[in-house]
Formats: C-alpha cells, sequence, structure tokens
C-alpha cells in the first residue's frame, strides 16, 4: 500500500487510486481514503510505528 501516490508515491509505478501489478507478481495499490476506509487498520499501523520510533530512541539513550 502506497499511501503517497498523490505527491509522486514511493515506487515508478505506483498510479493514484489504482492497483498495479509488476511483471514479477508485486503489486502496489494506492486508495486515496485508505486511513478513513481502514481506521482501525491505520490507526494499529501509526501506533506500531510510533512504538518502535520510541524504541529505538530508547535503545539510544541507554
Amino acid at each position: 500500500m502506497d499511501l503517497t501516490a498523490s505527491v509522486g508515491g514511493n515506487t515508478a509505478i505506483t498510479v493514484f487510486n489504482k492497483n498495479v501489478c509488476t511483471a514479477n507478481g508485486v503489486w502496489v495499490c494506492n486508495k486515496s481514503n485508505y486511513p478513513s476506509a481502514e481506521a482501525k487498520q491505520a490507526s494499529i499501523a501509526y501506533a506500531k510505528c510510533l512504538a518502535e520510533i520510541i524504541k529505538s530512541h530508547v535503545k539510544l539513550l541507554q
């Protein structure tokens, strides 16, 4: 899931509001309203990301 398609995307094949499959079967997907359509999943992913950032900073302080 590439959430940055509206500003160019994270890959060369990212297309706004489209799912694109490469020749070797890798899917790059974009859904412009993903965070609101999948609010629970988006919140969980955000929380996991923040937890990992905090963990990495705590390790640096030790």
